[in-house]
């Protein structure tokens, strides 16, 4: 069978994907052709639907064990801003849910966020957002969506990016796995997919139209991340909130790059650190400051940052970092470095903007895409190659420690904006 490849997206091979059953795409067609038939159902139970409607909102991954990283942070952040814009709304109410392997969906307490036994009880008009990705929870709860859509409720679901598909060689396999079965239950339940870039929405909307041949594919929309995370933060933290991390005394009176991002495979630290050691190799006095926790497959990187001679001079690795510490060293770094091979979208990108910092970034779409109206803050590079990137690092380096230049505020979506923009594209009157 002839092999297709899009968007420099591997060669899919459909026989593969039907041999191995994650995707069977003639039951997909199947599936979806057989809720469609009760689409007439669905409207007319919609019509006699009940006020309020529930905006059942999926945090599952969340309400278990918050990691603190960039999908959660996105979660946390949203749901709070539609809990937000509920208030005094008679029209809907915000009402998280959570499921397990065992259980199927259960209320979380709005008041504490804490999980409850409750059972979700769904009625006609209500709309599902599924916030959170909870691959291996949505898979094992397949039945309970089917109930769901039959029952007239929307399923909505937010694609962070397509890259476990596009780039599995960044990821474990067992995380492909999950994402692949996920796809296939989106595949057949989705009724809108809401993406966080235009990047992101180009790329499953180029695999739907290889890969499944049904005419009622899900709506595809475009949503916009906030860039107002550190919003209570605007004041300066006092130092002595962070001694714990000993840094901010060696860092007093030095001009710092700072980098953000999860230590994996994706994120470019590898290549980040061998050519920040050409430049010090070179006697070049620069300070590197990495955040980000430890992720997989980069454990000879976390051993050569822990083991290197210049850690704690001129390299320092904050891997427990919150929202205040981080806004600190925003707010006094140099500039900003995000060497990322691949994302949905791109947060340290847009912190920094927001922050009037000067950015280098790998020249990737999406960064293209989120960066088009803050041209003279951004400078792109291409080689990961030692000598190459050192060289990009050294001459933007040096254009940041004059700073000739005063930024204006960038003018950032809120996360206010985001839930308001996700109420409107699921067809939530606010």
């Amino acid at each position: 069978m002839r092999r297709t490849q899009v968007n420099n997206f591997p060669a899919i091979s459909i026989q593969s994907w039907l041999t191995s059953k994650l995707l069977h795409f003639k039951a997909v067609d199947a599936a979806r052709l057989y809720l469609k038939q009760t689409k007439q159902t669905r409207e007319a139970n919609k019509a006699v639907s009940r006020v309020p409607i529930q905006i059942l909102i999926d945090v599952s991954v969340l309400v278990q064990h918050d990691a603190g990283t960039g999908i959660q942070r996105v979660v946390r952040t949203v749901w709070e801003k539609l809990t937000e814009c509920s208030k005094g709304n008679k029209t809907y109410v915000v009402a998280p849910i959570y499921a397990t392997r065992k259980k199927s969906y259960r209320y979380v307490n709005v008041e504490t966020n804490e999980k409850t036994n409750d059972m979700v009880k769904v009625n006609p008009g209500d709309v599902f957002l599924g916030l959170d990705w909870s691959a291996h929870l949505l898979t094992a709860n397949e039945a309970t969506l089917c109930h769901w859509k039959k029952m007239g409720v929307s399923l909505n679901f937010v694609l962070y990016d397509f890259l476990p598909l596009s780039n599995p060689e960044w990821f474990t396999p067992q995380t492909v796995k999950k994402f692949k079965n996920w796809l296939k239950t989106i595949s057949i339940y989705a009724d809108g997919i809401l993406c966080i870039s235009n990047t992101v929405k180009s790329d499953i909307a180029q695999w739907f139209a290889v890969n499944c041949k049904h005419e009622n594919t899900p709506k595809l929309d475009v949503f916009p991340l906030g860039g107002d995370f550190f919003e209570t933060n605007k004041g300066d933290v006092a130092v002595s909130d962070h001694r714990p991390h000993q840094i901010w005394d060696r860092l007093k009176g030095r001009n710092f790059v700072l980098t953000v991002g999860t230590l994996e495979p994706r994120k470019g630290h590898a290549e980040t650190l061998m050519a920040f050691d050409v430049l010090w190799q070179k006697k070049v006095d620069i300070t590197l400051v990495l955040v980000g926790q430890k992720g997989w497959g980069t454990e000879v990187t976390q051993e050569k940052i822990k083991l290197h001679p210049e850690l704690g001079r001129h390299l320092f690795w904050l891997h427990d970092a919150n929202d205040s510490l981080l806004h600190c060293l925003y707010e006094k770094c140099t500039g900003v470095i995000v060497a990322s091979k691949g994302e949905g979208y791109g947060l340290p990108v847009i912190e920094a903007l927001s922050h009037k910092k000067y950015i280098l970034v790998r020249d990737i779409p999406v960064f293209r895409e989120i960066t088009q109206k803050s041209a003279n803050q951004v400078t792109f590079f291409n080689s990961s190659e030692a000598d190459d990137y050192s060289s990009s690092i050294r001459n933007w380096y040096d254009k940041a420690c004059l700073k000739t230049e005063c930024f204006p505020d960038y003018q950032t979506n809120t996360w206010r904006d985001s839930a308001e923009q996700l109420l409107k594209l699921m067809l939530i009157k606010t």
